[in-house]
């Protein structure tokens, strides 16, 4: 279900960004258009009506607006200088110090050379 999730968000992200909320804006703005022009007429003369450019209606305008908006800032975007400013490079060295010692350690087999005794005792 995450996934699933996840995967629908990334694809309106990537409408989003594409402008794809523009056409589908765009898309409604016409469909209304053909409605109401072919209340009016035939539907050939909607159609012709919707897509001759000389009869916008406003929802038609504020798509217009908004992607010359939109080209405006991208444009500025790209005018902006992008100069990158890399930080030096760090070269941390390992401490030197004297060689770790460890104590020695004697093994001694004693406790296991003597048997356990027989029987064992009565408390």
């Amino acid at each position: 279900m995450l996934l699933r999730l996840s995967r629908i968000l990334a694809l309106i992200a990537a409408v989003q960004i594409l402008g794809g909320h523009w056409v589908a804006l765009q898309s409604v703005a016409w469909v209304g258009m053909v409605i109401d022009y072919s209340q009016q007429s035939s539907l050939s003369v909607a159609i012709e009506k919707t897509f001759d450019g000389a009869h916008p209606c406003g929802l038609c305008k504020t798509v217009t607006s908004g992607r010359s908006e939109e080209q405006k800032n991208e444009t500025l975007k790209l005018l902006v200088k992008f100069e990158a400013v890399l930080a030096p490079q760090v070269i941390a060295l390992a401490p030197v110090g004297q060689p770790m010692v460890f104590p020695r350690l004697f093994e001694t087999h004693s406790a296991l050379a003597f048997a356990p005794p027989t029987p064992p005792p009565l408390v």
